[in-house]
C-alpha cells in the first residue's frame, strides 16, 4: 500500500468501541483522543539493520518527532526482513502528516536499503499507559 492511501482503509470508528468500566489507563471517547499509525516496511536484507537503525535515529526520528501533535515514536526491527514503527501523535491531522513526511523521507534516504512502500495501519488510541520514567533510548 503506498504512503498515499495510508488512511483509505479503517475499520469502523473507533467512537463504536464501548469504554471499560474500570478506569485504568483508559482514553475515554471525546475529540481529543490521540492517533496512532503503524507502518511496516518489508524487503530489508537484514544485514543493513545497523545502517537503517542509524540513519532513522538520526534522520527521520527528528523530523516525526517535530510534527504538531508528536507524542511517540518507537521503531523496531523484527529480526527478520521487516522494519516497523508506531507513532502516537494527539490528533488524526499528526498522524496524517507523519505519514506524509515518513514516506518522503524514506523515499529519499532509504530506498536502497527499504525497498517496499509501508503498510499502514492507523486509528485512534483507546488504551494506553506511560512509565513516567525516560522512554529515550539511543537505538532502535
Amino acid at each position: 500500500m503506498s504512503d498515499s492511501r495510508a488512511f483509505s482503509q479503517f475499520e469502523p470508528p473507533f467512537e463504536s468501541v464501548q469504554p471499560s468500566t474500570s478506569g485504568v489507563g483508559q482514553v475515554q471517547p471525546g475529540p481529543a483522543h490521540p492517533y496512532a499509525v503503524i507502518r511496516r516496511y518489508s524487503g530489508l536484507d537484514p544485514r543493513n539493520a545497523g545502517e537503517v537503525t542509524r540513519q532513522v535515529n538520526e534522520g527521520l526520528l527528528p523530523v516525526i518527532s517535530r510534527i504538531p501533535g508528536f507524542l511517540s515514536y518507537c521503531a523496531l526491527h523484527t529480526g527478520g526482513d521487516v522494519i516497523a514503527s508506531i507513532s502516537i501523535f494527539e490528533d488524526r491531522a499528526g498522524a496524517e502528516e507523519s505519514s506524509k513526511q515518513a514516506a518522503a523521507w524514506v523515499s529519499q534516504h532509504l530506498a536502497s536499503l527499504v525497498p517496499s512502500p509501508a503498510q499502514h495501519t492507523a486509528g485512534r488510541v483507546i488504551a494506553y499507559k506511560v512509565n513516567e520514567g525516560e522512554l529515550t533510548r539511543s537505538r532502535v
